[in-house]
């Protein structure tokens, strides 16, 4: 058992040299210790690289829940370590329902299949389409995810109609999450409103507009918001983590526009980017959007100007 980020914070000792002393062979956490580990490791001088790449080759399994890891630090993991992280998809109502698998192939941004004994089910604009293996693996779903099964909960406490807007007459319950299904395999795509929003008429999925970014600028932590908008419905943001004097390395915004143009639609590339010190996290290090569109809309974002907006008011 690794000791808690807070204390290796306060100690000045790195996760990475935490986990290679240990006797850990697992490590289960969230996409934020992986970015933190690879970033340590990249300090490292060769040596020490082959020493830590060594250790991290002997553990047995690597696994990020409770957010969507990027493409990126995926693969990156993958030529640190020689481990593909398992990625899996769970909540409280209903525990782990999707998953990578343990032995056969991981891919990078998906959460694999359902489980045994959990039925899955993805609600599109027009019907309800069961994941199975009837499903036409030729074709691409998205809507919202849809579970069945045993580890489904029978309710919120004291909150009844919360409870029914969640369930189907059939027992199947409605996540709020959006997904993509192609070839078989689940793509989380974000909660609708959050992760998901509209723009100029689209649909924007903030995951892919984040896996844009960092697969084409190294050390780019970063969060995508929808802000509201009178022109585009909801205006497409991106906050960039850039700690100390890093801002001036930073690109020209014109530059990032121009390269995410090849990679994105142009209503999906972000029309604002904003600079903060420090992205609002949770306890677990998951990124806090709600409070970054809260420090975004307290700001003003000047409309067709190509620049880096600086922010440094934090919402608590």
């Amino acid at each position: 058992m690794l000791p808690d980020l807070k204390r290796l914070k306060q100690e000045n000792v790195s996760i990475l040299s935490s986990l290679i002393d240990s006797k850990a062979n697992v490590l289960m956490t969230v996409p934020t210790p992986y970015a933190q580990l690879i970033q340590k490791f990249d300090q490292l001088a060769h040596i020490d690289q082959e020493h830590a790449s060594g250790r991290l080759a002997a553990m047995r399994l690597f696994v990020s829940g409770s957010a969507a890891l990027s493409e990126p630090a995926f693969k990156r993991w993958r030529v640190i370590s020689t481990h593909s992280i398992l990625e899996r998809y769970g909540m409280s109502e209903v525990g782990m329902a999707l998953s990578n698998p343990y032995r056969g192939e991981r891919v990078a941004s998906s959460v694999g299949f359902p489980l045994p004994s959990v039925d899955c089910a993805i609600m599109t604009e027009d019907r309800l389409v069961m994941v199975d293996e009837n499903t036409d693996a030729h074709k691409t779903y998205e809507g919202v995810l849809h579970l069945k099964g045993p580890s489904v909960f029978r309710g919120y406490w004291g909150r009844e109609d919360n409870f029914k807007q969640s369930i189907r007459e059939d027992g199947t319950f409605a996540t709020g999450d959006q997904v993509r299904l192609t070839q078989g395999r689940c793509y989380i795509l974000g909660r609708d409103g959050r992760h998901v929003f509209k723009s100029e008429g689209e649909k924007v999925s903030a995951l892919k507009v984040e896996n844009a970014i960092q697969s084409s600028f190294d050390g780019f932590s970063c969060a995508v918001v929808g802000i509201d908008a009178p022109c585009w419905g909801q205006r497409v943001v991106c906050a960039v983590e850039m700690e100390g004097d890093r801002e001036t390395t930073l690109p020209h915004v014109s530059e990032v526009k121009k390269i995410l143009k090849t990679k994105l639609a142009n209503f999906e590339v972000p029309k604002n980017f904003v600079v903060m010190k420090r992205l609002p996290r949770n306890a677990l290090g998951k990124i806090q959007k709600e409070k970054i569109r809260a420090i975004i809309m307290q700001s003003v974002l000047t409309e067709g100007h190509d620049c880096w907006h600086p922010l440094t008011e934090v919402v608590k």
